[in-house]
């Protein structure tokens, strides 16, 4: 249900490829138990599935991350809207070499970064004059 509840506030299209479920790894044993029951005599369906691409969790990608909580706590299971998340570069790529790393091997070493940062671009959910409140950025509460 909750997971249900979830896609239920999330603004935004529903088949968008940046759309997807972040959770920490300790939320896989209960993932990996969630079935929804089809009708009376129907077999149970997943909801966490594995191919080739990775996780899917209710179709859509899920990726593990120690970032978000523990099982339980508020923000273990997270659905993201990255279409509505805005990024912004403090200074351009930058790049640096060195002939000293590995000097007797005749080896060079390449070093590149970037400095950035992003946030979701919604300061606050939207509540529409009929239903729930709506937000690109979903989080499970505490259970």
């Amino acid at each position: 249900e909750n997971i249900d509840n979830m896609e239920a506030r999330l603004w935004g299209p529903d088949q968008s490829d940046r759309v997807v479920y972040l959770a920490n790894k300790t939320t896989l044993p209960k993932l990996s138990s969630l079935v929804q029951v089809v009708g009376v005599g129907g077999a149970p369906v997943p909801y966490l599935t594995r191919d080739a691409g990775g996780w899917r969790l209710n179709g859509r990608r899920l990726f593990f991350t120690e970032v978000c909580s523990a099982i339980g706590d508020l923000g273990d299971i997270v659905l993201i809207n990255f279409a509505e998340y805005i990024e912004g570069l403090y200074q351009p790529l930058q790049q640096a070499e060195s002939v000293h790393v590995r000097f007797l091997n005749n080896e060079r070493t390449f070093k590149f970064w970037v400095r950035n940062c992003g946030m979701p671009w919604w300061s606050s959910v939207l509540t529409p004059e009929n239903g729930a409140t709506l937000s690109p950025l979903v989080t499970l509460a505490a259970r």
